[in-house]
């Protein structure tokens, strides 16, 4: 029964995460910490807590890793940590259950994100460099009014006058956003491939066909 609630409420977290990240360019706290919290819960009264915390620790660290490199979101992160603490003793016939949920997020969040970088720019009108990381950065460049500025948001633009760097990893913050309404009415900022779907789209695949590049590799042969 418990392993049918963690299941569901993974589904379920993961859900909720990715339409608000769609909607919003943003993963809620709020919803991560319920996940993270139940998690925490249910492997206490299963005796499996160091299970969990193991695994949540390791994706932990895997995660400020991608966050750091700037190639995930603190959101991402968060969701990852969630889920893999919801997940890490889950199984079912095709084996390690969060492994294969690891290996999937990958494999379909590559896909995922092709088709989020080719609808985006035909969306927008945007020309795709698909070899060069610049080019397919400045497609998610866009310039909006400084009053509709929120914490998280990061910079497209240098603002040499406030010290505030379009390279830097962390979103602004309240005080920020005030100096550059101050200074700005139009400011450039960057999104990104909103990322959340996957980790709901990754549970489900994993859990009726286990991990999917074998599924595949045992379909061709």
């Amino acid at each position: 029964m418990l392993e049918v609630f963690k299941i569901a409420i993974a589904l379920l977290g993961s859900l909720i995460a990715g339409i608000w990240d769609l909607k919003t360019s943003d993963i809620p706290d709020f919803v991560c910490w319920i996940m993270i919290g139940i998690s925490i819960l249910i492997s206490f009264i299963e005796g499996n807590l160091f299970i969990t915390l193991f695994a949540g620790s390791f994706l932990l660290i895997f995660g400020l890793v991608m966050y750091f490199t700037g190639q995930w979101g603190g959101g991402d992160g968060e969701l990852l940590v969630a889920n893999g603490m919801l997940l890490a003793t889950f199984s079912n016939p095709y084996g390690l259950f969060l492994l294969n949920f690891f290996i999937n997020l990958f494999f379909i969040g590559a896909v995922y994100s092709i088709l989020y970088v080719i609808i985006y720019a035909k969306l927008f009108n945007k020309r795709i460099y698909w070899f060069s990381k610049n080019g397919i950065e400045k497609i998610f460049i866009k310039k909006i009014n400084s009053k509709n500025l929120k914490v998280g948001d990061v910079l497209g633009e240098d603002i040499k006058s406030l010290n505030l760097s379009s390279k830097r990893i962390k979103g602004l913050t309240e005080t920020d956003i005030k100096k550059i309404q101050k200074l700005k009415k139009y400011v450039k900022i960057k999104d990104g491939v909103r990322f959340g779907p996957v980790f709901p789209i990754s549970i489900i695949i994993t859990y009726y066909f286990g991990n999917l590049i074998l599924y595949i590799l045992y379909a061709l042969v």
